[in-house]
């Protein structure tokens, strides 16, 4: 039980002598890692925040001017990069309004 008890001891000293040794290596090491993740995550973070947001307001209106009914679609862009609107289209029963 004597010899276990040397073997641990000797064992444990050997890796506080090599801790103590190649601390500053692991430090290094650990801040490379921590600064690499951080870099990922704000790349991450400013690519999403450019994007556009699309905000959609309806309105409607009704009983003015000769009974007819308004609807008035307003659209914001409420990010910080450009919202670009290729085409839109206005549905009433399955068909297209002009």
């Amino acid at each position: 039980m004597q010899e276990l008890m040397d073997f641990a001891l000797i064992k444990l000293a050997e890796a506080v002598v090599f801790a103590d040794e190649h601390f500053s290596a692991v430090v290094a090491f650990c801040v490379m890692f921590f600064t690499a993740y951080q870099a990922y995550i704000t790349r991450a973070h400013n690519i999403i925040s450019v994007r556009p947001a699309i905000t959609i307001n309806l309105h409607t209106c009704s009983g003015t001017e000769n009974n007819k009914y308004y609807l008035e679609l307003y659209l914001r862009n409420s990010g910080l990069g450009p919202a670009k609107i290729t085409s839109f289209n206005f549905y009433y029963r399955g068909k297209i309004v002009e």
